[in-house]
């Protein structure tokens, strides 16, 4: 059925998000309350709008219900289609079959609900029908960190596995119920708690907790009663956890086909196992990229009118190629190409196509197009297999380093000329004594200790008579604060923001180790961080008697700091600049300070050299500095650090502009994999209960924590293996197997200021969770 334009009139003017459902072939838009809830017997129009530097770029998904016809899902498309018209053609284009969504999709609805039935079926949902019986049975799933999938399924003991979780609805009898198979990860049970936790809001329904393997309680009884077992079911009577398997071409190196004219044939233009170049693109032709799991369909922008609807090219595409008809299929328009669709290619944005070829990436986005929420954070996406999660992995680290050394100059350069506009610029520094604050003296002002909790209140102005005050508040928190000063802390920090600066200030959590650049810069080279709590009985300024090791950091003096380090000689790196301290007693004599000393490893940059000398000159205070190059050491400075010992001869041969990223695999019970990318990371991003991989460049490390399953050890080697195959280095960069507790030296320097005790035990936060919503395991709630 035709729309007439008026109906698209003011759509994408601005940014957020706008769901139509499909209605008797013609769209009308759903209420903000209904946003998430889809009916599996529907289809939907959903358009994401939102901001990339500086201007409105679009996303448009048409989402597919299972028990859709053939009719409404055309209908859509063309929709789908008209919208994108609309739009001036530049938005990327998403098919989304039900239960199959894209990370794109998921992202967007932090909860989603499927209902059975659709419009045509005059299907009532829960709230209508409670009280008169009906039993329901939801199979819960998380995705991501934000998204919470709920469909509902057979009310059969059929439906259960081992590895999810379910909620069986009692309607009638006002009962509820979670069940939680033996191998769900902990986060799927905290969704599903906080599921059954939105359904009996307000309700007063009975509420229990069971787990898989329950078979005592009178509760769970009840539930298998539900599903239509009288007796309590053996284990084996209940599916194991799926593994999900890709169609075979789904697993085959990235591949290329061109697309006749009548969209019925194509072509495969590149060489079986050969890189793709972007020069096989041409810019009057539709192509097909098999890639990464994705059946991606690019359309050249001089092609005009005579472009075939690419959507329907790629459904097309994937029926020949055997591939299910839940795969994911986008469409993209040259020139506005995502990040991860320009790294299956090994030269693009070079002179391929005349140099027109640039990839779309905005500020805040990943490279899947995604909002990153903060520092350090990447994608969660839906569960990969082993090549899948590897090339995610590939291409995350090619759109990290995309610009490489440029973009961090040009992020220098932008820092530096926004200080230099400040006109006026005062900083005040408390830390937290207790549930009490005391006011650092000048002389302290850059000196942390992680075991302590910090305010910063920068207070400045742009103004040219510098009257307009502004306001930054920082809360630093060390990495061994206690809870009493990170509470007193946080509390100052609101304080401050929101009642006596409210309107003019901005509020920064700052962890240790992880401090931004604009944090860092405030101390002109002068920040150090010390071990341990913050004594109370120096002088200012004064360190605490003892060796005192630095490892310094940072390319230059405005973003330098020093974090210190056991003292011993196996915390030296032969890549890095130290210092070393040796402070007196208290009361010493005067004359009697040891001078610092200024240690250089062979493979530090000039930059660092610099940068350490003006470290070492401020923690000297007026003392001699000795310089020391690595090889020309004498006995007394091995004396000082308890003897030689072996050290890492360098943090890694990296390639230039490449820094260490971290990528957290999670397992998704069993059934494929998560990636998150951590391009700013610390000792405590590594998580105990999985496996962490940590390309350096030269190595690539798979690391595994204390708790991680027995099956996710093989399938990260398996992951590592593919992704250096998929990056290129496959015999290049060496693979390197490390255990929680057991890290080597050449590990453990890439993480500043790791801290060698023993890991106290992560919280249960998932007892913590239900604690909080008076739930325990095998009891009910009122």
């Amino acid at each position: 059925m035709p729309v007439s334009a008026p109906v698209w009139t003011g759509v994408g003017s601005k940014a957020g998000l706008r769901v139509w459902r499909v209605k008797d072939f013609s769209l009308t838009e759903e209420s903000k309350q209904d946003l998430g809830n889809f009916f599996s017997g529907d289809c939907y129009l959903v358009l994401d709008a939102f901001l990339a530097n500086g201007s409105l770029r679009y996303h448009i998904h048409f989402w597919l219900g299972k028990d859709a016809t053939q009719d409404e899902a055309g209908s859509v498309a063309i929709f789908a289609a008209q919208l994108d018209d609309a739009l001036g053609g530049g938005p990327l284009q998403f098919r989304q079959p039900q239960g199959s969504e894209s990370p794109e999709f998921l992202r967007l609805f932090p909860r989603l609900r499927y209902l059975a039935g659709g419009h045509a079926s005059g299907f009532k949902d829960t709230a209508a029908t409670r009280g008169k019986g009906p039993i329901r049975l939801y199979q819960i799933k998380s995705p991501n960190k934000t998204c919470v999938q709920v469909f509902e399924v057979p009310c059969a003991l059929s439906s259960l596995n081992h590895g999810d979780c379910f909620l069986l609805e009692d309607v009638g009898g006002r009962l509820l119920w979670v069940w939680h198979g033996t191998s769900a990860n902990i986060r799927e049970k905290m969704r599903a708690v906080e599921a059954a936790n939105a359904f009996k809001e307000g309700t007063g329904i009975k509420l229990s907790v069971l787990d898989d393997g329950d078979n005592v309680s009178t509760e769970a009884l009840e539930f298998y009663r539900r599903l239509g077992c009288e007796v309590h079911p053996e284990p084996s009577a209940i599916r194991d956890a799926e593994l999900d398997k890709p169609p075979p071409a789904l697993l085959q190196p990235p591949r290329l086909f061109k697309v006749s004219a009548d969209g019925q044939g194509f072509e495969q233009v590149s060489a079986e196992g050969a890189p793709l170049s972007a020069s096989m693109l041409e810019p009057s032709g539709q192509f097909v990229l098999l890639a990464a799991g994705a059946v991606w369909v690019w359309t050249g922008h001089v092609c005009g009118s005579s472009a075939l609807p690419p959507l329907q090219v790629g459904s097309r595409f994937a029926e020949q190629q055997g591939l299910p008809s839940s795969s994911v299929i986008k469409a993209v328009k040259a020139r506005f190409e995502p990040g991860i669709f320009a790294t299956f290619f090994a030269d693009w944005g070079a002179a391929a196509n005349g140099g027109s070829l640039t990839s779309f990436g905005s500020a805040g986005r990943d490279s899947f197009g995604n909002p990153i929420p903060g520092p350090g954070k990447g994608t969660d996406d839906q569960p990969y297999n082993a090549e899948e999660a590897a090339a995610a992995m590939a291409a995350l680290t090619a759109e990290a380093d995309r610009g490489g050394g440029a973009a961090a100059d040009a992020k220098a350069a932008s820092l530096d000329a926004a200080y230099a506009r400040l006109t006026a610029s005062r900083m005040q520094v408390w830390v937290m004594t207790g549930s009490s604050s005391l006011e650092l003296p000048r002389q302290e002002v850059g000196q942390f200790y992680d075991g302590a909790s910090y305010i910063v209140l920068h207070t400045y102005s742009t103004s040219k008579d510098g009257t307009d005050m502004r306001y930054a508040v920082y809360q630093w928190q060390g990495r061994r604060c206690g809870p009493l000063e990170a509470g007193a802390a946080a509390v100052m920090a609101a304080d401050l923001h929101r009642a006596k600066y409210a309107g003019r200030s901005s509020l920064v959590r700052v962890e240790q180790n992880l401090e931004p650049e604009h944090f860092v810069r405030l101390f002109k080279g002068t920040m150090m961080v010390r071990s341990g709590p913050r004594p109370s009985n120096l002088a200012p300024g004064r360190s605490p008697p003892g060796v005192h090791l630095f490892q310094v950091k940072g390319e230059a003096v405005a973003v330098a700091h020093a974090v210190e380090m056991p003292p011993v000689a196996s915390s030296l790196c032969g890549g890095d600049s130290f210092v070393l301290e040796r402070a007196t007693e208290i009361g010493a004599p005067a004359g009697s300070a040891e001078p610092v000393v200024l240690w250089t490893g062979r493979g530090s940059s000039a930059a660092e050299r610099e940068v350490a000398t003006a470290v070492a000159a401020a923690l000297a205070a007026g003392n001699s500095v000795v310089t020391v190059e690595e090889g020309s050491e004498p006995e007394s400075f091995w004396e000082a650090l308890g003897g030689r010992a072996d050290y890492p001869a360098s943090a890694g041969r990296r390639p230039a502009n490449c820094a260490p990223k971290l990528f957290h695999l999670r397992d998704c019970a069993g059934r494929g994999l998560k990636v998150e990318l951590h391009t700013a990371f610390s000792q405590d991003s590594l998580v105990g209960d999985d496996v962490m991989l940590l390309d350096t460049g030269a190595e690539l490390y798979v690391w595994y924590g204390r708790t991680c399953k027995p099956h996710e050890r093989p399938r990260a080697r398996d992951v590592a293996g593919r992704y250096l195959s998929a990056a290129r280095r496959e015999g290049v960069a060496a693979l390197v197997e490390v255990e929680a507790g057991q890290e080597p030296h050449f590990f453990t320097c890439h993480f500043p200021g790791w801290d060698g005790a023993p890991v106290a035990a992560m919280p249960d936060v998932y007892t913590e969770r239900l604690r909080s919503l008076s739930v325990g395991k095998g009891e009910a709630s009122p």
